[in-house]
C-alpha cells in the first residue's frame, strides 16, 4: 500500500507539473490572441473537371473549420480585359455564400503582356472588378499573377502601385483584395507589396516539397510580411513528385505553424485529403500535433510535438483492473536536426520471470534544426514504480 502511495502520488504530481507548462506556454504563445483563419483554394473544373458538386459538398461538411474560399472564376485576357474563366462552368459563388464563408473570387494570369496591359488600363480593370463585387456580393478578390517569364523589377514597382489603387478602391465599397506571391519571379516585390493597402499576402513559397525550405521560407514570411496581413500557404501534395504528403510531413508543418504563432494559413487545394482535415482541426484549437501513437499489446506509446518544441512520450499500459500512464518530456534546443525518445516499461510478476512490455523503444522525429536537450530522470522511477505496480496487480 505504501508503494502504492509513492506511486499516486508521483504519478499526480508529474500530471499536474505537465498540465501546467503547457498550458502556461500555450497562455504565452503570440497566437493566443488571434483567432486560427483557414483559407482554402477551389481549382474547380480548372483542375477536376465535373467535380464542382464535390468540392462544395466538402466545405460544407467542414464548414467549421473554413473561414474563407477562394475559387478559379476569372482570367485576364488580351489588351488587360477581365473576362470568366473558359474552363469555369459553375460560377459557385452563391452556393459559397448561403455556407457562410468568405468568397474570394480568383482573377489569373501568366501572361507577361496581358498584366502589363492591366498596368496600363488600371482604371477600367479596376471599375469592371468593383462592379463585378458590387453584383455578387463577394468578400473580395484574389489576385494570382504568376508570369511564366519576361518579368522585370519595374513590373514588381508598377504591380504594387496597381495592386495598392486596386485595394483602395475596393475598400471604398466595403471589399477586400489578397495577393499570391512566391519567390520565383522579379514580379513579386515583398518589401513594396507590404506597403500597399492589400488586405493579404498570400506565400505560396512554403508550398515547398522539402521541410528544410518550408522552414526557411515561413521564417522569411515571418520577417518580411507584416503580420496582419500575413497568410502562409500550404499545399496538400508535394509538387516534385506529384503525390500527397506523409502524414509526418503535415505533422511537421502544422507544429511549425503551432509554435511561430502563425494565425492565418491558405491549403491549395479542395479536395482535402482526410489526414489534412485532422490537422485543421488541431490547428485551430492550437494543440499539441501528435508525432506517432504506437501500440504494442497492453501498452500504448503516444509522442507528441508541442507548440514550444517539447516532445512529450506519454506510455500507458493497462492491467486487468488498472491503467498506468507514464510522461516523459524533452526539451528542443537549436543544435542539430533529429530528437531521439527512448524509454522502457517492464511488468514483473512473482509467479513468473520478468516480462518486457515495452523495451528499449527509440523514435527519432525529425524536427528541422532542433535535436534532444534534455529528459527528465524521474520518469525512470516513475516506469519503475509503475511496472512494479502492475505486477503487483497481475
Amino acid at each position: 500500500m505504501k508503494l502504492q502511495g509513492i506511486l499516486t502520488l508521483l504519478l499526480v504530481v508529474s500530471i499536474i507539473m505537465a498540465s501546467a507548462s503547457y498550458h502556461a506556454r500555450l497562455s504565452a504563445s503570440p497566437s493566443k490572441d488571434k483567432k486560427p483563419y483557414v483559407w482554402v483554394w477551389m481549382c474547380l473544373d480548372v483542375c477536376e473537371p465535373g467535380k464542382d458538386e464535390l468540392h462544395i459538398n466538402q466545405v460544407k461538411a467542414y464548414r467549421s473549420l473554413i473561414d474563407a474560399v477562394s475559387y478559379e472564376a476569372y482570367i485576364v485576357g488580351q489588351g488587360g480585359l477581365l473576362e470568366h474563366h473558359p474552363r469555369v462552368a459553375w460560377d459557385v459563388t452563391p452556393d459559397l455564400r448561403a455556407l457562410g464563408v468568405e468568397t474570394w473570387p480568383m482573377i489569373v494570369s501568366a501572361n507577361i503582356q496581358n498584366i502589363r496591359a492591366v498596368f496600363d488600363n488600371e482604371d477600367s480593370f479596376i471599375a469592371q472588378a468593383v462592379g463585378i463585387a458590387l453584383s455578387l456580393n463577394i468578400t473580395g478578390f484574389n489576385i494570382d499573377f504568376e508570369p511564366t517569364g519576361g518579368a522585370t523589377h519595374q513590373d514588381a514597382v508598377r504591380y504594387a502601385e496597381f495592386l495598392d489603387k486596386f485595394a483602395a478602391e475596393l475598400h471604398k465599397h466595403g471589399f477586400k483584395l489578397s495577393v499570391d506571391v512566391a519567390r520565383w519571379s522579379p514580379i513579386w516585390d515583398l518589401s513594396l507589396l507590404a506597403k500597399t493597402r492589400v488586405d493579404y499576402i498570400i506565400d505560396m513559397s512554403t508550398y515547398a516539397s522539402r521541410d528544410t525550405t518550408f522552414l526557411k521560407y515561413l521564417d522569411m514570411d515571418l520577417a518580411e510580411i507584416p503580420g496582419d496581413k500575413l497568410v502562409v500557404g500550404l499545399c496538400t501534395y508535394n509538387l516534385s513528385s506529384d503525390t500527397l504528403f506523409p502524414e509526418s510531413e503535415v505533422a511537421f508543418r502544422f507544429a511549425k505553424l503551432i509554435n511561430r504563432g502563425v494565425s492565418r494559413i491558405a491549403i491549395w487545394r479542395t479536395l482535402l485529403p482526410v489526414s489534412w482535415i485532422r490537422y485543421i482541426k488541431l490547428y485551430r484549437e492550437a494543440m499539441p500535433i501528435p508525432a506517432t501513437i504506437t501500440t504494442l499489446g497492453a501498452v500504448t506509446v503516444t509522442d507528441t510535438v508541442t507548440k514550444t518544441e517539447t516532445v512529450t512520450r506519454t506510455v500507458t499500459a493497462t492491467s486487468t483492473s488498472t491503467t498506468i500512464s507514464t510522461t516523459v518530456s524533452t526539451r528542443l534546443i537549436p543544435t542539430t536536426r533529429t530528437m531521439t525518445v527512448t524509454s522502457t516499461l517492464t511488468r514483473t510478476s512473482l509467479k513468473t520471470s520478468t516480462t518486457t512490455l515495452y523495451s528499449t523503444k527509440t523514435t527519432t522525429v525529425t524536427r528541422n534544426q532542433y535535436s534532444l536537450a534534455a529528459t527528465l530522470g524521474v520518469v525512470g522511477l516513475i516506469i519503475g514504480l509503475a511496472a512494479g505496480y502492475l505486477g503487483r496487480r497481475s
